[in-house]
Order: structure tokens, then C-alpha cells, then sequence
């Protein structure tokens, strides 16, 4: 365990080495009588810093920084430097994304500057590796950085078995996510040139990211879109691709959009149900508090099961404002249901809107259809309600 974290972090021990000898070394030349007491205090700063793991990735970002200070002294330390300052930002920035849906970013990312300026992007004991030209284009450095780390570790299982189109659509959303959270520079470099390249090249894809911008500002790229991709790549890999599975996922943001884009008075009810091939997500929206004073949850809890009797391995209980409080009763009702495997806790988060941020709560019903008989709905006493669109 120990040498895969020096592994890992070999960058930034590095980098915090070189500078405690610079800085020593300038003390020891100006005031030896000090070098003494310097030397105790900074062998004590390392480990306690080290100790800082949950912010590890801050602590790499700023000693990266303050060691690129000392490039007029040496251009090894300042390309030590600014590579730890931008591995720290951008792993901050996967931790945030990890955080939503586990094994989005898999692998860690690491940077280091070659002679050769081409990008390359490698798996290497347990990490992503890009390797970079010109240490002092950083805006530039940061964003091709991004691009080639999501392009290289996002979602891994799943990307054998996506749309092209679709799967460089969130290669490209998931890069400007990582760069909105850590560098203003290179967010604007990597939109006028790299993002607005990519999309003047390809009208599908345009259309695509489109779509996908709109799913994360509704907060359920992340949540839904990918959490759905990576457990179809888990489930196929590491066979070929099926056929028919690729075009299923490209039309599985297209379903996604839909749903998110609707009017509020407008009434999906199938159309909220995605079956296709080897995707099969049920979205039950939890939107009329009437229905529910009324009827209380039973409605919603029907919805639920049906999407499962249909098929639908994943069901997604989605709430906003104050109908968020409706979420705790269905999953009670749902809880102890022989066909369900499990119930995750719920994801709260905010939608932005024209109209200002509104709270949403998402909890995701995985299904067990392993030998399901319609027998085994039929006689569960929801089956017997009306069922009532979302």
C-alpha cells in the first residue's frame, strides 16, 4: 500500500524535496546560524503535510505553485512545479465527480513535460499519464490535459460499447466540467479552440453536446446518464460490442433529454420508460403533491414496479422542490420487495434554470429481473391501483 501511495504521489514528494533543499540552502547561505532550526521545522512541515490526505489534492496544487516560483533558479523545478500544480487541480476536480458517481475517473491523473510536444495519454501502474510539451503554454497545457484524461479513463468499461459521437460528446462535457472547477484560463482556451473546433467539424456532435450540457445542468449526466453507461460496460465487458448497443446509447441521451426538457404540465407517462437492447431505465417523476394528498404515495410506488414488471433493471425516483419530502415514504414502500436488490441513498443536488437554482433529490431502484413472472406482480396488492402518470 505504501509504495502504490509513493507511486502515486511521487510528483509531489519531489517537488516538496526540491523545494525544502532550495529553500535550506538559500537560509543556510544568508543565515547558517538559522539552518539548524529551519532544517527541524521543515522535516516536521513534510509528514504534516503529507498528513492532509483528504486535501492532498490542494496541498499537490500549491506546492506545485510555489515551487514554479523558483524556475528562474532552475526550468527542472518550475516543470516539476507546474505539472504538480496541475495534476493537484485536475484530480481536486475528478474527486468532486467521483464523489457522484464511483469509477467515473477510475484512475488518478498524472502529469509530466517531455521533449516530444504531442499529447499521450497511457495507463501506468494504476494512473493516467499525459505527457505534455511546453511547460510554459499552462492555459493550453491544462486543457489538452483534460481532454486527453477524459478521453482516456472516463467511464473505461463502458467506452467499447458507446455511440462514437455520443461518447466523445461526454468526453468533451466531462473536460469542461474538470476545467469550470479549476482553471478560468484554460476553460476559455479549451472553448474557443478546442471544444468550438471539435463542433465545427461534426454537426452530430454538436447536436449531442447539446443535449448533454442540458442533462448536467439538470444534474443527472452524472447520476443517471453515466451511472447507466458504466454499469452496461461492467456488465458486457470484455466482450465485442452487441449489435444495436452503440445506436441504443446515442438514443438513450436523446430519451434523457426529452424527459428533462418537458413542459411542466406536459404528460410523458411511456414515453419516461427507456427499452432498448441492453438498456432498460425507468424514470418515475415525482411531481404532483395533490396526487399525493389524495392517493398518498401508492401511486408512485405502482410506477415503480410496473417500470420493474416491464423490464427495467434501474428505476430513478426523481423530485424536486418541495415534493423532495414525498422520496422517504416511497422508498419505505419499496423497501422489502422481493425484486428489488437495493435502494441507494438519496443524491440531492441543485438544477440550474432561467429562473434560479431549484433543489432536486434522485434515488436510483436497482431490479433484480432474474426469473421474473408477471405472476409475482399480479398478485402484489399495488398492482391493483390506477396507474397514474408522471
Amino acid at each position: 500500500m505504501s509504495r502504490a501511495w509513493f507511486s502515486r504521489h511521487r510528483l509531489t514528494i519531489i517537488a516538496a524535496a526540491i523545494l525544502v533543499a532550495m529553500l535550506l540552502t538559500g537560509i543556510f547561505v544568508v543565515r547558517p546560524d538559522f539552518a539548524g532550526i529551519a532544517a527541524i521545522l521543515l522535516s516536521w512541515a513534510v509528514p504534516f503535510g503529507a498528513l492532509a490526505f483528504d486535501k492532498w489534492e490542494k496541498v499537490e496544487s500549491l506546492g506545485g505553485r510555489a515551487l514554479a516560483a523558483f524556475g528562474f533558479v532552475s526550468s527542472r523545478a518550475e516543470r516539476v512545479g507546474m505539472a504538480a500544480d496541475m495534476q493537484g487541480q485536475l484530480n481536486g476536480a475528478r474527486r468532486e465527480l467521483e464523489g457522484e458517481l464511483e469509477g467515473a475517473l477510475p484512475h488518478p491523473l498524472r502529469v509530466k513535460f517531455v521533449r516530444n510536444p504531442a499529447e499521450v495519454a497511457s495507463l501506468s501502474e494504476g494512473e493516467v499519464v499525459i505527457a505534455l510539451g511546453d511547460h510554459r503554454k499552462r492555459s493550453q497545457n491544462v486543457a489538452r490535459a483534460a481532454l486527453a484524461y477524459t478521453s482516456t479513463d472516463l467511464i473505461r468499461p463502458a467506452r467499447p460499447y458507446l455511440d462514437p459521437t455520443a461518447l466523445k460528446s461526454l468526453d468533451l462535457a466531462v473536460a469542461k466540467r474538470l476545467l469550470l472547477a479549476t482553471d478560468t484560463d484554460a476553460l476559455n482556451y479549451f472553448l474557443n479552440d478546442v471544444y468550438s473546433e471539435a463542433l465545427d467539424s461534426d454537426n452530430s456532435l454538436r447536436e449531442l453536446c447539446s443535449e448533454v450540457e442540458g442533462l448536467e445542468r439538470n444534474g443527472v449526466l452524472s447520476r443517471i446518464l453515466l451511472t447507466e453507461y458504466l454499469e452496461l460496460g461492467r456488465r458486457l465487458f470484455p466482450g465485442f460490442p452487441p449489435p444495436g448497443v452503440q445506436s441504443a446509447t446515442r438514443e438513450f441521451v436523446h430519451h434523457m433529454y426529452r424527459i428533462v426538457t418537458k413542459r411542466y404540465d406536459e404528460d410523458l407517462g411511456p414515453g419516461l420508460m427507456f427499452t432498448n437492447g441492453h438498456l432498460k431505465v425507468g424514470v418515475v417523476l415525482v411531481a404532483d403533491r395533490e396526487m399525493a394528498e389524495k392517493k398518498g404515495v401508492r401511486p408512485y410506488v405502482w410506477r415503480t414496479l410496473d417500470d420493474i414488471k416491464k423490464g427495467c433493471t434501474s428505476v430513478y425516483l426523481l423530485a424536486k422542490g418541495s415534493r423532495r419530502s414525498l422520496l422517504p415514504e416511497i422508498v419505505r414502500e419499496l423497501e422489502g420487495n422481493g425484486r428489488i436488490l437495493s435502494i441507494d441513498d438519496p443524491s440531492n443536488f441543485l438544477i440550474t434554470s432561467d429562473g434560479g437554482n431549484v433543489e432536486a433529490s434522485l434515488v436510483r431502484v436497482v431490479a433484480d429481473q432474474r426469473g421474473y413472472h408477471d405472476r409475482a406482480v399480479r398478485t402484489d396488492p399495488l398492482m391493483a391501483e390506477i396507474p397514474v402518470a408522471s
